[in-house]
């Protein structure tokens, strides 16, 4: 069957998509792609198509292979967004954004496994970052002639997967490498650039600018010269014992570093307001009770960074302050490490629930099974939350019913032991209409 429906296809489809240009060269005006009318959502013979690309997914073997053929699928269907409003198909055009998202995550995704399965990746990412530049300068164009009620729908699209694409160029080359990518999408779309963010958090710079790098590849250093340092953040702190809703407190970063004037701090939180001045900031704690973090990150003139989150407990009498690095602190004499959470995972029965970069990706509406796994289980408790949707049951595993409504949704649970010491994970969905995508 499946042979046969390839067959098909490939009557219908009959002009493949080309890419013109060096893959490893980021030059997105030499990105073309043109679809004949067959294989636009709005064609009746469109659904062959989708079964054609189905069963090609399913009969090619190895990440790389797979990650290349969801690019080209990706690049299809930025191609087929623009060509669909250029026809004023709006509908279709802002539907088969979540299409392109798919297709572009799996890409992203299956190179990820690539890459930790020992493949070398480095040219399938250039010509992902380089066909990126190309799909944004069209569905940029694409979004600039869309009505105003259609407008969102296909933004958010854009903004979600240049932001996954920086967050894999981080994870894989480098976070300043990522840095050098953002720049480069900022050229051809200042705005949407303007929107990004690099680590994950999302980031309020202070006034002071970080310094210009101070290397320079024609000077040659002295090996027997001592390496600079990176920054350490050596604690962040809150001047209040009690915090309560609504409550303005001042949040302190201590750093380590050879130079302190040529640092620059970015500070995140999870909800709340910041006020940043440099090395402190003030928070306005949230108008509801509940556990908060406050994360800065702090990076010198050479790119050298380290970061720290406070964890703060909300409420009218009780106190959380709990501080985490990138690296676990020794415990100090007679205290006691909090329970470690190994892990979260989530598994269905259905088919539409998938592992992609940010989390998983689960169909709107649909349920699955979520575990926690804890390394020393013995005596600890469970507390489960969500951003939207329903938990069922409780202790290490439970059921989270999502909504019926498209958006990128946590799901966190907080272990106690009997000590009362706390810590927590939190697990990110993106819920999608696209039943087709899985």
């Amino acid at each position: 069957m499946r042979l046969f429906l390839l067959c098909a296809a490939s009557f219908v489809v009959f002009s493949p998509l080309v890419v013109r240009g060096e893959a490893t060269v980021p030059q997105p005006e030499r990105w073309q792609y043109d679809v004949s009318g067959l294989m636009l959502p709005s064609s009746p013979v469109y659904p062959t198509v989708s079964a054609y690309r189905q069963v090609r997914m399913e009969l090619t073997e190895g990440g790389p292979d797979k990650a290349e053929l969801s690019l080209t699928y990706a690049n299809e269907d930025a191609s087929a967004i623009g060509a669909l409003v250029r026809r004023q198909e709006y509908v279709d055009a802002v539907n088969h954004g979540g299409t392109f998202q798919q297709d572009f995550e799996r890409c992203v995704g299956w190179i990820l496994i690539a890459r930790d399965r020992g493949s070398d990746v480095s040219l399938l990412l250039a010509r992902l970052k380089n066909d990126h530049l190309g799909q944004q300068v069209v569905l940029g164009e694409a979004v600039s002639q869309l009505p105003e009620w259609a407008f969102e729908g296909l933004t958010s699209t854009r903004e979600h997967v240049a932001q996954m694409l920086l967050e894999a160029v981080g994870m894989l080359e480098g976070w300043e490498s990522a840095d050098e990518y953002l720049r480069m999408l900022s050229s051809i779309d200042a705005e949407l650039g303007s929107r990004m963010t690099l680590g994950g958090t999302v980031v309020e710079e202070s006034e002071t600018p970080p310094a210009a790098p101070l290397a320079s590849p024609e000077v040659e250093t002295d090996s027997a010269e001592k390496p600079t340092a990176r920054p350490t953040v050596v604690d962040v702190s809150i001047n209040r014992d009690d915090v309560n809703v609504g409550d303005k407190c001042t949040v302190t970063c201590e750093v380590e570093a050879e130079n302190q004037t040529a640092l620059n701090y970015s500070w995140s939180c999870s909800d709340g307001e910041l006020s940043i001045e440099g090395p402190k900031a003030t928070w306005t704690a949230p108008g509801e009770a509940g556990r908060y973090s406050i994360e800065v990150t702090v990076t010198d003139a050479l790119g050298g960074r380290d970061s720290k989150t406070l964890r703060v407990r909300v409420s009218g009498s009780e106190v959380g302050a709990e501080h985490d690095s990138d690296s676990v602190d020794n415990p100090g004499p007679g205290s006691s490490a909090p329970p470690e959470i190994v892990g979260m995972s989530a598994t269905a029965e259905h088919k539409y629930l998938e592992a992609s970069m940010v989390g998983y990706s689960l169909l709107v509406g649909r349920s699955c099974e979520i575990t926690c796994e804890v390394a020393d289980a013995a005596g600890v408790s469970y507390e489960w939350e969500c951003t939207v949707g329903e938990i069922i049951g409780s202790g290490d595993t439970i059921t989270w019913s999502a909504p019926h409504a498209v958006g990128n949704e946590t799901v966190t649970v907080t272990v106690t032991n009997s000590r009362g010491e706390q810590a927590s994970m939190t697990l990110a969905f993106h819920l999608t209409t696209c039943s087709q995508c899985f």
